[in-house]
């Protein structure tokens, strides 16, 4: 088992699965705006983080994601103390567009230090990724590092999913699910597995008020066709 503290998100997953709750920050356009991951572990484990961002079908258009200020208790095995990017990707294994910037990207800054690292969904298949609504990734980057834990420690961090459909014309916010993720999976003879859906792209939903409004005239129009003239 598992508890989570959660800020701002947390959806979990099995790999190629569907959703298990619904808390993952759904983002119909723009930014999510910063967010904190945190999770505590009861387990015992060596293990592998990576952290994604993925295009879902639509290539026309990226999605970024933004990374800052690792923390917690848990023992950053591979980074060191490179947990604000002060010292670039040290520490780190990136695959597609990785980089360090000091920003700013989007209107956003680095929430500690002077550098975040910035993801962009490109170059690297990610078919074996799956967003909130089990559809797999099409192409994106990864951010990888390891981690040793011991029961009732903390892994956390500072994240920012960006996204560009709605300013694409050929976009579409309500068919193209782009997404982030983190996969914490334990090492060795260990079955630790944790798959959470940071965040992901949806279509702005109709406010409550316009359905029942429309439901209403609905109504209306299904009365006026039941009146009938009186033949008299």
């Amino acid at each position: 088992m598992i508890k989570k503290l959660i800020a701002g998100v947390a959806l979990s997953t099995c790999l190629l699965g569907g959703p298990v709750s619904a808390a993952t920050v759904f983002v119909p356009g723009a930014a999510s705006g910063w967010q904190t991951y945190s999770t505590e572990f009861d387990d015992n484990f060596l293990g592998v983080v990576t952290i994604g961002v993925f295009n879902e079908e639509d290539m026309d258009v990226d999605a970024e994601l933004l990374l800052d200020n690792f923390s917690g208790t848990v023992t950053f095995s591979s980074t060191g103390g490179n947990l604000g990017f002060e010292s670039g990707l040290s520490g780190y294994s990136a695959a597609g567009s990785v980089s360090t910037t000091a920003g700013p990207v989007a209107g956003y800054s680095p929430t500690e230090g002077a550098n975040m690292a910035h993801m962009v969904s490109n170059n690297v298949d990610t078919s074996g990724f799956v967003n909130a609504n089990g559809d797999p990734g099409t192409n994106g980057s990864l951010l990888t590092f390891w981690i040793d834990v011991d029961p009732g420690q903390v892994l956390s961090f500072d994240w920012n999913f960006i996204n560009h459909e709605a300013t694409d014309p050929g976009g579409d916010p309500s068919t193209f699910w782009d997404f982030a993720f983190i996969d914490i999976r334990g090492a060795g003879v260990s079955t630790f597995h944790q798959y959470d859906v940071l965040a992901q792209v949806t279509p702005v939903p109709l406010p409550a008020a316009v359905w029942l409004f429309g439901s209403g005239l609905l109504g209306l129009v299904g009365m006026k066709r039941l009146r009938r003239p009186e033949v008299g």
